[in-house]
């Protein structure tokens, strides 16, 4: 069973992507050892895939060489755990590969603002 505070981080996450950035869930199977998980894309990019834990919401977002730029310039505001998963994520040919573990509602907040680097809000 999942925490009350792990059900409200994985609702808020939701609610980031499909009403402040207009994105549908995409609900998909990843085999045994990964389970399921919620992406969501827009325009053939995916913007991030929520992967539900026991306790936590872990989040993928895959950051280009442009958007690396932009996060590094604020990355003073982001909560301690998603500046760690930014500083520990390897940058790719594809990009960086970051995999955050939401725990509070600080991180909620500083992944809708790693969103917002990737695709301007609707509102």
């Amino acid at each position: 069973a999942w925490t009350a505070g792990a059900a409200a981080h994985w609702q808020a996450l939701r609610d980031e992507a499909e009403e402040r950035f207009g994105m549908p869930p995409e609900v998909s199977f990843g085999g045994a050892k990964y389970g399921w998980q919620i992406r969501y894309r827009k325009g053939g990019r995916t913007h991030c895939t929520l992967f539900p834990e026991r306790d936590a919401v872990t989040v993928l977002i895959v950051l280009g060489a442009k958007e690396v730029a932009k996060v590094t310039s604020v990355l003073d505001t982001l909560s301690p755990a998603v500046r760690e998963a930014f500083e520990r994520a390897g940058q790719y040919a594809d990009g960086r590969w970051m995999w955050p573990r939401v725990l509070v509602a600080e991180d909620v907040q500083s992944i809708g603002a790693l969103l917002a680097v990737k695709r301007r809000p609707l509102r």
